[in-house]
């Protein structure tokens, strides 16, 4: 009896540290969790501050074009009126026979031209930066990218194509149909998951997808019109079948 409460003695001892083993591996395996999804939020705070980064110095370089733009519209209207009155007062000094007079006009319309050649560059650079930022912002705009045949009978899925790309859970979505000849865009009616299977209606349009996180806007656009021809009707209802765990528009 005595060798066996000893026994017993060691089991409860043998059972109490393996218990605070289970403990001490659970509680890192909860610190590294959170450790983890701090990451995760980090990562993403730092992503959304880039897109807005991005997306203002887009708007401040269009904003520059516009405004260099319509100056140089006004410029350069008043500088061709000028440059004609000055080919005029030349024309009418050599006419006087005048040659010193004509040389300073010749002087001064060589400077005029100089002048439209420095704004025409200038115009350039603001293009090319403009180019440049327009291009930040589409491979920004490009962390998910439409998956699935565009036809009759199959389905398209929004899919995160970047590790920065917000969960689709915490995203407002939005379909929508797009007319090929008229461009008008209609609103999918409860069309507002983040996987969507063409209907009828579709056929011959093109579909766009609208992605609204935390106030920024990302488009999808399918790259030409639901085709009807590829798969028929059965095909279609077979699809839907065999996706039953999946939640269709």
């Amino acid at each position: 009896v005595e060798a066996l409460a000893i026994q017993l003695t060691q089991r409860e001892g043998e059972l109490l540290q393996e218990k605070t083993e289970v403990k001490k591996r659970a509680n890192f395996l909860k610190q590294a969790s959170e450790d983890a999804k701090k990451l995760v939020d980090e990562e993403r705070a730092h992503a959304r501050a880039e897109i807005e980064s991005a997306r203002a110095a887009v708007q401040r370089v269009e904003e520059a074009l516009q405004e260099q733009e319509q100056i140089s519209r006004a410029s350069g209207k008043q500088d061709l009126e000028e440059l004609m009155k000055e080919v005029q007062e030349a024309r009418r000094i050599k006419m006087l026979h005048q040659p010193s007079k004509v040389m300073d006009m010749e002087h001064e319309l060589r400077a005029l031209r100089i002048q439209l050649a420095e704004k025409s560059n200038h115009s350039l650079l603001l293009q090319k930066e403009l180019a440049r930022s327009k291009r930040m912002e589409k491979n920004i705009s490009h962390i998910y990218e439409l998956d699935g045949a565009e036809t009759l009978g199959s389905y398209l899925r929004i899919k995160p194509c970047s590790g920065i790309a917000p969960e689709l859970s915490e995203c407002s979505i939005q379909w929508y149909r797009i007319s090929s000849e008229t461009s008008k865009k209609e609103l999918i009616s409860g069309a507002s998951k983040s996987v969507y299977a063409p209907e009828p209606f579709d056929v011959g349009r093109i579909l766009q997808v609208e992605i609204i996180y935390d106030g920024q806007l990302i488009v999808l656009t399918t790259a030409g019109a639901i085709d009807p021809a590829a798969a028929g009707l059965g095909n279609y209802v077979e699809a839907l079948v065999r996706k039953h765990d999946v939640e269709f528009n």
